[in-house]
């Protein structure tokens, strides 16, 4: 089984990440504390990036291309996360309005 999970964990593991998701937008969306919801994206994607797109493990070039496209946009959206964990979400923030 090179890089492939059974039926079941496979189901299991696109759950945990639909779950995983579901309080991610709010922070963002509202820009109500950014660097929280930053950090929860960049720790979703620290755990799912590598699992879910193994390119290293596929044979067909075609995919093999596709999955390392997806990772490497993924590696982008965590730094992007990360950068928002440490400056923040801006000066016209809902945040910032509250001081």
């Amino acid at each position: 089984m090179k890089g492939n999970t059974p039926g079941i964990c496979k189901i299991a593991k696109h759950a945990l990440s639909g779950l995983s998701t579901l309080g991610h937008p709010k922070f963002d969306l509202l820009s109500a504390a950014a660097r929280f919801g930053a950090w929860l994206i960049a720790l979703f994607l620290v755990g799912v990036t590598p699992m879910m797109h193994r390119f290293w493990t596929v044979p067909d070039p075609t995919m093999h291309q596709m999955q390392m496209v997806m990772f490497m946009k993924n590696l982008a959206m965590l730094g992007g996360a990360l950068v928002i964990t440490q400056i923040g979400s801006g000066p016209w923030s809902l945040d910032s309005r509250r001081k």
